[in-house]
């Protein structure tokens, strides 16, 4: 078995999601305090109703759904008439709290009182995160022959294009949902989103990209629930959480319907951080079954007790497009799996010359003066081993 490995760790990114001026969208973790969507429709409330609505608003922000809901209702019971205001945040509540039906049962009574842009994004992005790509293009299509809703950092037709973009992606349209993925992108750097929000849709159009090109997998291009989970699960693992992130990331692939093989890498990966290798082995080798690449077969090698197995995964993934990030190479470290599994067997049998192209790769690829120092030590241990191969025995 391999024992210096890694040499370099490649860490998973997260793909932000944001509040977007109360347009649906869950935070990538809870409690986190939601921002009120600005309209132009306004209500004032009195009495007895307006402190609790007041009170309802301030557990809103806290990311207290549940205990905001109780209240909005009960300032909707003193209210003479039904109030847009109060369903409305009743549905993002529930929707916060993934409760599609009733999000969806409140949003549209909010839209019966006052049908506006917001109230139809809104609507549509439960609607698409409910699996009901049908209704939230329709809602959104409504939304973008509305008056639209702005300011810094929101505009509905944004919020609108990219729900478009993402049903146009879960039924393989990769060119319509690029288009509407473009739009809505342009809309938020002109009004000024929120870093993260515009990162959001950046990712996704990079991942429409990227299928075109071959570089991505669509198995891999996350949306709804499945998107926020594998988020939540990135973040917890990148705290060191790992049963949390085991937890999310198995919700993730359930959600997600197909097997994703990033999810189970980081699946794999996460059960490795908790000791439990045989998990980890068996979620490698399901990536592997989704996505034969290098990646998945370097990380398995990392971690087979068997150097006979860890080598041929190590040579499959030499034979495969190299994955390289900051710090991190694959032809690199599958190299050295197959050089430290047979110095540990006392004997090398690879070309001495490939340690410099190995060498050369580490240093290209951002690796630290103590692996870099690594690799010439290994270097060192497999010519002493070619010398003493190479000396007749007396």
């Amino acid at each position: 078995m391999p024992t210096r490995w890694p040499i370099g760790t490649a860490t998973p990114t997260i793909q932000s999601t944001d509040t977007s001026r109360n347009i649906a969208a869950i935070p990538t973790a809870s409690p986190t305090p939601a921002v009120f969507y600005r309209t132009e429709h306004v209500e004032t409330f009195h009495g007895p109703e307006g402190s609790i609505v007041v009170e309802a608003d301030a557990l809103f922000a806290q990311g207290k759904y549940f205990q905001a809901i109780p209240k909005y209702k009960e300032a909707q019971g003193l209210v003479s008439k039904p109030s847009h205001v109060i369903q409305n945040r009743i549905g993002l509540s529930y929707r916060y709290l993934r409760d599609n039906e009733q999000a969806i049962h409140h949003f549209s009574k909010a839209i019966e009182i006052n049908d506006i842009s917001a109230g139809r994004v809104n609507r549509a992005s439960v609607y698409f995160f409910n699996g009901q790509c049908d209704e939230a293009m329709q809602d959104a299509q409504a939304a973008l022959t509305m008056k639209p809703s702005t300011g810094v950092g929101f505009h509905t037709y944004a919020e609108a294009h990219f729900i478009l973009g993402q049903c146009f992606i879960l039924n393989e349209q990769y060119e319509l949902a690029l288009e509407q993925v473009d739009l809505a992108l342009a809309i938020a750097k002109e009004y000024k989103f929120s870093d993260e929000r515009v990162e959001q849709i950046d990712v996704t159009r990079a991942g429409i990209e990227g299928v075109a090109e071959g570089s991505v997998y669509p198995e891999d291009l996350l949306l709804g629930y499945a998107s926020e989970d594998s988020n939540i699960g990135v973040a917890h693992f990148n705290e060191g959480r790992y049963r949390e992130a085991i937890t999310a990331f198995l919700s993730a692939q359930r959600l997600h319907g197909k097997p994703s093989s990033f999810i189970l890498h980081m699946l794999a990966r996460s059960y490795i951080l908790t000791g439990d290798f045989e998990s980890g082995i068996h979620y490698f080798s399901e990536a592997i079954e989704v996505r034969d690449d290098a990646n998945n077969r370097v990380w398995r090698a990392l971690h087979l007790w068997d150097c006979e197995k860890a080598v041929e995964d190590a040579y499959a993934a030499l034979d495969r497009k190299p994955y390289v990030e900051p710090g991190y190479h694959t032809s690199v470290e599958a190299f050295f799996i197959v050089v430290d599994c047979q110095t540990l067997n006392g004997q090398f049998e690879g070309d001495l010359a490939d340690f410099e192209d190995a060498l050369k790769l580490a240093k290209e690829s951002g690796y630290t003066p103590e692996e870099i120092s690594l690799i010439s030590e290994l270097h060192q241990e497999a010519l002493e081993l070619r010398k003493e191969q190479e000396t007749p025995t007396p």
